[in-house]
């Protein structure tokens, strides 16, 4: 089950991305050479601390509301259905939810974090409530919409996870609809999907850090993938995208509800922020009566025109009707009978454009129907000094939307890559700091070559994993990419960043009794200088003082657990013995119950004492519009600067295994 099974609920709206782009430039970290203008907003082609450096962090939804909901009762609920009717947000009752890079040298896989997704009646009153599990962007569109937005994004990605802990707060039988899809789910879950698209990075724009956002909310049952849909896969021939700008996009088959359901949520060029789709003519889902060849190739492929009667249409899509996307999330509903089914159990669907009596295919699916994704495709591993850790990552293989039994899929550890997470390369005036090297010691990641499913079409990969040390110099850990690929499948049917990611911290033993000059310090002022809003708005994480005074606080946050929306730190990348370490000492407790808080340094400290607190000038002070910047310079979003660096990085990656 996933968010395009019935029953199903549809919502839209805006979301807001507070991030902080001071960590998008991974030499800000060095707390070395940090300069206090990294605080600062881009000034012309000079990028100092990019276009929101007071970011919060914080990811809302903002406005949303229920458009539809659908089940497979023969009377649709509709819009009589108290569900229908319902506002979508986060907590009442906590903060928000937070969206946080793996690393500042992967920055292609930003998680949210410590989100609740709940439905409210008119009066605010609960309907529904369950937490987001936290999960990565996925498909990531690069170019959705033409012509851009200037200061805007032209991007869109996908969010797929699991709600879990879901409560209703109404009683049986008031919603059918709830009803439905609660009682289609296991163990209090529900899958949720979320498409975003045209945020803006002006300061100058009544829409700054908003974008939009449009989401599904399905059954979900257990032993499915949480972070992709498994089910039938269309996908570009070539470099992620068509000669009409469509991208991947997601189909399930489902004969036993007569339907096939589409989603074209990411998948369909925009020309707006609001996601007006493109004009790109009259389209209908089909599946292709011409099978695909033994060796793997298509009978048809894409770009081909075919006669009409070649093609089996299953239904028209009305994309070009005013506010399809925000009103249906891109998702399609064909019906599906029982010779259609017949048809497409091993026949591809694809995406069509009738002209007269013959069709142009624009988007198809997989050649053979294949399909393998990872489910976990972010790890944070903690490294041990006295031995390896073990870790596992999920994947499913199918093909036609069916599990792959005895499949072959192949991984590798990619080589060291190099001038990730830097910034622009205009900038006349970047940070000093080097940029460093990820991936290795290549030693410290173990893996088989390959690997095969069950008869489930599932197989876990075992990663075993060694301390990295601290190759990075002045970041923690190591950033190591793993590629994967499944036998039979041609490489360029996979999206280019499905990979998985580990950050692994390096091994750390922690003093007895920590000192602010020996430990604490060099780990506290490093996310002073990146969330400037800590320090303008509640304390210097750099200064012993302000630290002593907020203790109680600090101790709260950094206690907190790593899916809790007050986790310290936001970026979630300190290990947990330095957490330990940092909360031992703030706990630390003379015999009158006063905290210690112990200066230091010792005296027999071995290491090179922290830099020294850096003084304070004009430019470390909070500017009048509370950092963010005049709008004046062309805005540049991290994503953007990252895209070309980890490219160009995977293909070179490519090219050695070719």
């Amino acid at each position: 089950m996933s968010a395009l099974h019935l029953p199903r609920l549809v919502f839209s709206g805006d979301f807001q991305a507070d991030v902080s782009t001071v960590n998008n430039d991974v030499r800000h970290y060095d707390t070395a050479t940090f300069e206090p203008r990294f605080q600062q907003p881009a000034s012309g082609a000079t990028r100092n601390g990019w276009w929101n450096p007071s970011g919060s962090g914080a990811f809302r939804l903002i406005g949303c509301a229920v458009r539809s909901v659908a089940s497979r009762r023969p009377a649709s609920p509709g819009d009589e259905d108290p569900v229908a009717t319902c506002s979508v947000s986060g907590s009442s009752s906590s903060v928000s939810g937070k969206l946080v890079d793996l690393d500042p040298q992967w920055q292609m896989a930003s998680e949210i974090w410590g989100l609740t997704i709940r439905l409210a009646d008119a009066r605010g009153g609960t309907v529904l409530e369950g937490t987001f599990e936290p999960a990565p962007f996925r498909d990531i569109h690069f170019g959705r919409q033409s012509p851009a937005t200037p200061n805007g994004q032209a991007a869109s990605a996908v969010y797929t996870s699991r709600l879990t802990a879901v409560r209703s707060h109404l009683p049986p039988g008031r919603s059918p609809f709830l009803d439905d899809l609660l009682a289609a789910s296991d163990d209090g879950t529900l899958a949720v999907r979320l498409t975003t698209f045209g945020y803006s990075t002006n300061p100058r724009d009544p829409r700054f850090t908003l974008g939009r956002v449009v989401g599904a909310l399905g059954p979900a049952r257990r032993g499915e993938p949480h972070r992709f849909v498994l089910g039938r896969r269309l996908a570009p021939a070539a470099n992620g995208v068509t000669a009409a700008n469509l991208t991947f996009a997601d189909a399930v088959v489902d004969p036993e509800a007569g339907l096939v359901s589409l989603d074209l949520g990411n998948a369909l060029p925009i020309t707006d922020p609001v996601g007006t789709t493109a004009a790109i003519g009259p389209l209908a889902l089909a599946v292709l009566r011409t099978p695909d060849r033994p060796d793997g190739a298509p009978g048809v492929r894409e770009g081909d025109v075919v006669p009409l009667g070649d093609l089996l249409v299953l239904g028209r899509i009305d994309h070009s009707s005013p506010g399809w996307l925000s009103r249906t999330a891109g998702i399609v509903d064909l019906a599906l009978d029982e010779p259609a089914a017949a048809l497409a159990a091993d026949r591809p669907l694809a995406l069509v454009r009738p002209v007269g009596n013959e069709a142009q295919v624009l988007l198809r699916e997989t050649a053979g129907g294949l399909l393998a994704r990872a489910d976990d495709v972010v790890l944070r591993v903690d490294a041990r000094s006295d031995g390896a850790v073990a870790a596992t990552v999920r994947f499913c293989a199918a093909r036609w939307g069916r599990p792959l039994t005895a499949a072959t899929i192949r991984t590798r550890l990619e080589p060291r890559m190099s001038g990730l997470g830097g910034g622009p390369r205009d900038d006349p005036d970047p940070p000093a700091a080097p940029i460093p090297d990820i991936g290795v010691p290549q030693e410290a990641v173990e893996l088989p070559p390959s690997l095969a499913t069950d008869d489930d079409g599932r197989a876990e990969l075992p990663l075993t994993v060694h301390d990295p040390g601290r190759p990075r110099g002045y970041l923690d850990g190591q950033v190591y990419v793993i590629a994967y690929s499944l036998d039979g499948q041609a490489r360029e049917q996979q999206h280019r960043f499905d990979v998985v990611v580990l950050h692994v911290r390096e091994a750390y033993a922690a003093p007895a009794l920590p000192t602010w000059v020996d430990d604490v310090r060099p780990v506290l002022v490093q996310y002073g200088d990146l969330y400037p809003i800590m320090s303008r708005r509640l304390v210097d994480l750099g200064d012993y003082d302000a630290v002593r005074e907020h203790a109680a606080i600090i101790d709260l946050a950094f206690s907190r657990p790593l899916d809790d929306p007050n986790h310290m730190p936001v970026t979630r990348e300190l290990s947990d013995a330095r957490r330990e370490m940092l909360l031992t000492w703030l706990r630390d407790r003379n015999g009158y119950g006063e905290r210690r808080l112990r200066h230091g340094p010792r005296p027999s400290a071995a290491a090179p004492a922290a830099p020294a607190p850096r003084a304070a000038s004009d430019s470390a002070a909070a500017p009048p519009d509370d950092g963010r910047g005049a709008g004046d310079v062309d805005e540049i979003g991290g994503k953007a600067v990252a895209l070309p660096q980890a490219l160009e990085q995977l293909l070179r990656a490519a090219g050695r295994d070719d």
